[in-house]
């Protein structure tokens, strides 16, 4: 077990002393001021501390986020503001933003630390000399979601995508010259997703789009005007797969090909003069090759390859062909990689050693953090060509549980949710009175418990590291079930329905993941790669051997309400839904459930309630039923539902059902003073 939990005597993971702070005393020593001090950093410098819901005084912190905080900076408030007459210490922090802040006027600077969170700077005590710290500067104040920034040749022009403040979340490209206020827009054709990248010569942008019409790679010229369609596509909902970049000579485009085969992405490169295209990349069954990033020689590729664990790590190729060869391994995920201009180093937006930020990875495999935030992610780097600036976007995400009331037909989703920080895969207990999820309220990703209408949560594990997740309720409603997962693989635990004493099942697979009760009791069903592929196990609840339950591949089971079937998906990266009966029989059951949404269904006793994003008009709620296999549909979505985090949940007596909602907001900016 890695990310911070050790097993005590009784294999229940706790937080360790040289990960964790557990009040304001020890958070205070650790970084050598006093409690006032630390307790007024948390109030305005955006210091990482974590409240208890359960004791609203308590408070604990995390070393590997006091740290990040601290290497930009923060901790030289005390050393450079003296106390001045006429103000107290309490006014020191603002006084010392207005100053260093390059003389921003106050609303910009408000502004900033308002979308920020806080400010970067940093010192070097060896030499005894400063340097600039990173300077975040506003590109655009609009309101809405903008991302995947791109330069124009000569830095003066962005290209990007924006919603528009749209709560359908439908994206169209953009253009603003820097130092503009006014955006100008560019394609007229509302998508699920877009992805810009400005052509060498200047001429054209080239994009990829996921809509319900079409979905391909097209070019536009960068002044306006009609598209071409170069190449039609059909991708999954996942952003990371439509990332297109040039070659350095304007001849091809390097764009993520999925299904090839099925259950992987693979980077392919597409001709412009004669719209051929080969696979520049082939990863294993099940491997997702994403964010390619041709080098501004030309000679090298780097791009992404995970898995649906989330880990994963940064690769390069050459472009002529060749195996591919680690950079670094990722332990959360990357949202994007670009080139620095002298082609030795990646700029990546990501998590490395637990810490959120850019890094800058050089070729020789070395990795160095630049810039670290907590409040917000960075996502969607780029980079000039002149090397003097770079646009990211910095995102915040906000998914919370909704419920729906399935007596009353045509019935609106209500918000149940009490918990800041996401909250996933809501699962309701056998007598209905009690809802288990997972939440990164806490600053990892933990099991909670709430009362049916959302009130009451209580964090039930405290893992502190590696993420937890998909519970599941015993039968009797005394024990939950769930998975924790690291890069070094997935094991299975028990925990009491209010949290407290944790056991651990021994499997013995690599990866053991999404377990589920029996009806019975006596079982705990799982996945498995044990032997290379994905398999339902069972295994008994008071310890023994596993039994393997499918042949033809399984995951995330779900026994049926009689026991007598097991519903599960094929795998992680496979579509539809299949079921196996007490011989041993594997049945196709629903094949419309795409590639990715393996825990967007719940099983009741006459049908299985799933989410489909392809409905049409809007992504939808539907239930299938087992007597007439029709499909009737439920809700409408307001937002379109991601892949492999929703998961789907039915109270006992089938009048309410809930899912998670994901809402994500980003603003571009500049990142000045990168070192």
């Amino acid at each position: 077990m890695t990310g911070g939990a050790t097993l005590s005597g009784d294999g229940a993971p706790r937080a360790t002393a040289e990960e964790r702070l557990e009040s304001w005393k020890e958070i205070a020593a650790y970084l050598k001021r006093d409690v006032r001090t630390v307790q007024r950093w948390e109030r305005r410098g955006a210091l990482p501390v974590h409240r208890r819901e359960e004791n609203l005084g308590g408070v604990y912190a995390f070393r590997a986020e006091l740290d990040a905080w601290r290497r930009n900076g923060h901790s030289q408030l005390e050393e450079h503001q003296p106390e001045k007459a006429g103000g107290t210490r309490e006014d020191q922090p603002r006084r010392f933003r207005e100053r260093y802040l390059f003389g921003l006027p106050l609303l910009a600077t408000l502004a900033l630390l308002g979308a920020l969170g806080f400010y970067s700077y940093r010192y070097h005590r060896q030499t005894g000399k400063s340097e600039r710290p990173p300077l975040i500067v506003p590109f655009m104040t609009l309101p809405g979601w903008s991302m995947a920034p791109t330069f124009s040749p000569d830095g003066k022009e962005v290209a990007f995508a924006w919603d528009n403040h749209d709560d359908n979340g439908s994206f169209d490209i953009y253009v603003m010259r820097v130092g503009s206020s006014e955006p100008r827009r560019l394609t007229f054709h509302p998508s699920r997703f877009v992805w810009p990248r400005w052509s060498p010569d200047s001429g054209s942008i080239a994009f990829t789009r996921e809509s319900e019409s079409e979905s391909g790679v097209f070019l536009i010229s960068s002044k306006g005007g009609p598209e071409r369609k170069l190449l039609s596509l059909d991708w999954p909902s996942l952003p990371g797969s439509l990332d297109v970049t040039w070659t350095p000579d304007g001849k091809h485009l390097a764009f993520v090909e999925t299904n090839s085969p099925v259950g992987t992405n693979r980077i392919a490169l597409l001709s412009l003069d004669t719209l051929e295209h080969h696979a520049l990349t082939q990863p294993p069954s099940g491997g997702l090759d994403e964010g390619p990033e041709v080098s501004p020689d030309g000679r090298t590729l780097a791009f992404l390859r995970g898995d649906s664990t989330g880990f994963g790590s940064v690769y390069v190729a050459p472009t002529s062909g060749g195996e591919p060869t680690v950079l670094a391994t990722i332990d959360g995920n990357v949202r994007g990689l670009a080139w620095f201009p002298d082609g030795q180093a990646l700029l990546m937006a990501g998590r490395i050693r637990g810490v959120e930020g850019l890094w800058k990875i050089e070729l020789g495999g070395q990795s160095k953090l630049l810039y670290s935030t907590v409040k917000t992610k960075p996502a969607f780097p780029a980079i000039t060509a002149q090397g003097n600036r770079v646009a990211v976007s910095l995102l915040s995400y906000e998914e919370s549980i909704w419920q729906v009331d399935l007596t009353k037909k045509g019935s609106s989703a209500s918000f149940i949710s009490t918990l800041n920080g996401a909250a996933e895969f809501p699962q309701y207990s056998p007598d209905g009175q009690r809802i288990a999820f997972q939440s990164d309220r806490s600053g990892t990703w933990e099991i909670w418990g709430c009362d049916r209408d959302g009130l009451n949560p209580v964090q039930l594990t405290s893992f502190a590291g590696p993420p937890v997740g998909y519970p599941r309720w015993a039968p009797d409603g005394r024990q939950i079930v769930f998975d924790v997962r690291s890069e070094h693989g997935s094991e299975i635990y028990v925990v009491s329905r209010d949290g407290g004493s944790l056991r651990r099942l021994v499997t013995g697979g690599a990866k053991d993941e999404v377990p589920s009760w029996s009806q019975d009791g006596r079982w705990i069903y799982f996945a498995s790669d044990h032997g290379g592929v994905w398999q339902i196990w069972k295994t008994p609840i008071e310890g023994g051997h596993a039994v393997q339950v499918t042949k033809n591949g399984g995951y995330a089971p779900v026994e049926s309400l009689s026991g007598k079937r097991l519903f599960y998906a094929k795998g992680p990266d496979s579509s539809g839904i299949w079921s196996v009966d007490e011989r041993g029989n594997e049945y196709p059951v629903l094949n419309i459930l795409p590639q990715g949404h393996w825990a967007d269904w719940a099983v009741s006793e006459d049908g299985l309630y799933f989410i489909d994003p392809l409905a049409k008009p809007r992504p939808a709620i539907e239930f299938f039923s087992y007597a007439t296999r029709r499909i009737t549909s439920v809700l409408r979505l307001e937002t379109y539902p991601q892949q492999g985090v929703q998961g789907l949940a039915v109270s006992p007596d089938r009048r309410w059902l809930l899912y998670p909602r994901l809402k994500v907001q980003g603003d571009i900016v500049f990142v000045q003073n990168l070192q």
